[in-house]
C-alpha cells in the first residue's frame, strides 16, 4: 500500500516538474514585454484586531469530605446541589493590537424549560484600554428559592432550571490610525440546575473570541523602468515564482508519503521561539481550556508567558500560565502513534 503510494506521488512529481518548466519559460518570456507600467492597484490592511472574552467559576461549597470547600466548574461536570452554597464568576475581555473604550454588561438570568426567564442581578463595568475584569458572587441557595417562588406564582412546575451569564460588550476600538465601532460581543455560559435529581453544571463555552480587520484597494503608479514594479513585471515574476514553487513542490512531493508531520511537530515547527519543553503543566492553578492553539499564541504572546510543550505518554497538552490560571490546549494521540488535535 505504501509503495503504491509512493509511485502514484512520484508520477504526480513528474507532471510538477514539467509544468513548472512550462511556467518558468513563460514567466521569461512576460518579463521581455514589462518595461513600461500604468496606474496598478493592490490592497492595503486598515487594522487588524482581535477580542476574545473568557470564564472561569468556582463552587464555594459545604464543608464535606469529598470535594473540599471548593470546586472548579468544568462544563459537563455535575456537582451536588445541596453542596453548593455559591458560585464565584470570574470574567476578563481583552483586546490584542487595539485598544477599545466602552463598557460590558454582565446580566444573570433564570431561565424556565418553558421559555420565561427573570433578569436576576447586572452589572456595567468600563473598558479603558486592552484588559477589563469583573467578578461576580451568584448565591445559589438564593436563586433556587427565587425560582420556586415564581414557579409557585406562574402555577408551573419547580423540577430544573438554568441560571444564564452573559456578556455584551459595547465599545470603540482604536487601531493603528482608525476608529471603530464594533458590533456587540456577545458570550454566555449557563449553570443548568436539576433539582429532583441534586445535580448543577456549567454549560457552554468558556471562551470565546473574535478577529476584526479590515482590507481596502488602494492604487499606486510605476514609471519606466523605474523602481516601481509594473502589472507586466509582477506577472513576470509571479508566473516565474509559481514555476520555481512547482519545482521544489515536485522534488519533495514524493517525501509526504513516507513521513506525515504530526500535529505537535506543526506546533513546535510553527512556534519554536515560544515553546519550553517541561514534564508536567502547572496544577497549582485552575485550568482553562482553549478551544484552537492560534487563541493560545495569542494568550502568550499578551501575557509574555512561554508556550508549555508538555512531553509524555497518552494524552499530550500545550499551555501558557498566568498567575491565577492555566489555559490549556489538549493534543491526543492516534493509535498509530502520531497526534491529532482534540
Amino acid at each position: 500500500m505504501v509503495r503504491g503510494t509512493e509511485l502514484r506521488y512520484s508520477a504526480a512529481a513528474v507532471a510538477l516538474l514539467a509544468a513548472s518548466l512550462v511556467l518558468v519559460a513563460l514567466g521569461a518570456s512576460l518579463g521581455l514585454g514589462a518595461y513600461s507600467s500604468y496606474a496598478q492597484a493592490g490592497t492595503r490592511t486598515l487594522y487588524s484586531f482581535d477580542r476574545i472574552s473568557m470564564f472561569s467559576a468556582v463552587y464555594s461549597l459545604r464543608p464535606n469530605d469529598v470535594y473540599g470547600t471548593s470546586w472548579r466548574a468544568e462544563p459537563g461536570k455535575t456537582m451536588y446541589l445541596s453542596l453548593v452554597r455559591d458560585v464565584r464568576v470570574s470574567y476578563t475581555y481583552q483586546v490584542l493590537n487595539a485598544r477599545e473604550s466602552g463598557y460590558v454588561r454582565i446580566a444573570v438570568t433564570i431561565r424556565h424549560p418553558d421559555g420565561w426567564s427573570k433578569l436576576v442581578e447586572v452589572r456595567s463595568v468600563r473598558i479603558n484600554g486592552s484588559q477589563t475584569t469583573a467578578v461576580l458572587n451568584l448565591s445559589i441557595p438564593r436563586i433556587v428559592e427565587e425560582f420556586k417562588r415564581l414557579c409557585s406564582e406562574v402555577g408551573a412546575r419547580s423540577t430544573d432550571f438554568s441560571i444564564g451569564i452573559t456578556s455584551a460588550v459595547y465599545a470603540r476600538a482604536r487601531a493603528g490610525n482608525s476608529t471603530i465601532s464594533e458590533k456587540p460581543l456577545v458570550h454566555t455560559i449557563y449553570l443548568s440546575i436539576d433539582i429532583p435529581n441534586n445535580r448543577v453544571v456549567l454549560v457552554g463555552n468558556e471562551t470565546v473570541s473574535d478577529h476584526v480587520s479590515k482590507v481596502v484597494r488602494v492604487k499606486r503608479s510605476a514609471s519606466f523602468l523605474g523602481a516601481e514594479m509594473s502589472p507586466g513585471q509582477a506577472m513576470a515574476y509571479s508566473v516565474a515564482a509559481l514555476g520555481s514553487g512547482a519545482v521544489g513542490l515536485g522534488i519533495a512531493l514524493p517525501m509526504v508519503a513516507r513521513r506525515r508531520e504530526s500535529s505537535t511537530e506543526r506546533i513546535e515547527r510553527r512556534y519554536r521561539d515560544l515553546i519550553i519543553s517541561v514534564d508536567e503543566i502547572p496544577s497549582d492553578r485552575p485550568w482553562i481550556r482553549v478551544s484552537n492553539p492560534e487563541d493560545l499564541v495569542k494568550l502568550a504572546k499578551l501575557l509574555e508567558s512561554p508556550l508549555l510543550l508538555e512531553r509524555g505518554d497518552g494524552v499530550r497538552r500545550i499551555a501558557v500560565a498566568s498567575r491565577s490560571y492555566v489555559y490549556v490546549y489538549e493534543l491526543e494521540p492516534r493509535e498509530d502513534g502520531s497526534d491529532v488535535d482534540r
